[in-house]
C-alpha cells in the first residue's frame, strides 16, 4: 500500500493498526506530500488509492480525538497554523415550564399562550412583566438554567487567497 511511504524514520502512519510516533517537526508533511503526488498519476489503482485514504483517515480520526481530549481539558480554542480546534461550553436550556410554575401565572396567560401546545416561554415572559415580584428576568432564567454539554469541533480553515486589485 501507497500509505507504507510514511513510515519510514519518523513513523507517520502505520496500516498495522499501531499508533503512529513521529518525530517533531514537517517530516510528516513532506512524507504525506510524498504520497499525494504519487497517488496523482493514473498509474496508480483505484483499489490502492482506496486503501491509502482508509489508512490515513483512520490515522486522522485518531489524531483528531486525541486533540479533542486536550482541548476539552484546557476548556478553551486553540489555533495552530490553519488548524482550529474550538471549544464550547454546549447550548443549555431554561425549562420555562417549571418557571411557570413556580411564578403561578393567571389561568388566563396560559389560555392567551396556548394554540395546540403552551408557549411557555411567553407566559414566563408576560408574568414577570405583569408583576411586582422581587426579582427581574434574568434571576428568573437563571434559577432554571440547565447548562450543555461542552464539546470541540476541529477543522482546518481555508488558505487565504490574495486581495486582487481594483482597478
Amino acid at each position: 500500500m501507497l500509505i507504507n511511504g510514511l513510515n519510514g524514520a519518523n513513523g507517520a502512519a502505520s496500516t498495522n493498526g499501531t499508533a503512529p510516533s513521529p518525530k517533531p517537526g514537517r517530516d510528516i508533511l513532506r512524507d504525506a506530500a510524498e504520497v499525494v503526488a504519487a497517488l496523482d498519476t493514473t498509474a496508480v489503482p483505484l483499489p490502492t488509492m482506496m486503501e491509502t485514504w482508509e489508512a490515513v483517515s483512520i490515522v486522522l480520526q485518531a489524531l483528531g480525538e486525541k486533540i479533542e481530549q486536550q482541548v476539552m481539558a484546557l476548556g478553551r480554542t486553540q489555533v495552530v497554523g490553519r488548524c482550529r480546534a474550538t471549544y464550547s461550553n454546549g447550548r443549555g436550556k431554561v425549562d420555562y415550564e417549571a418557571m411557570s410554575k413556580k411564578l403561578q401565572p393567571p389561568r388566563y396567560i396560559i389560555d392567551k399562550h396556548t394554540t395546540p401546545t403552551v408557549d411557555w416561554l411567553a407566559v414566563c415572559r408576560e408574568t414577570v412583566a405583569d408583576s411586582a415580584m422581587d426579582k427581574g428576568w434574568a434571576e428568573w432564567q437563571d434559577e432554571f438554567y440547565a447548562p450543555g454539554t461542552p464539546y470541540v469541533s476541529i477543522k482546518l480553515e481555508a488558505v487565504k487567497k490574495p486581495a486582487r486589485g481594483r482597478k
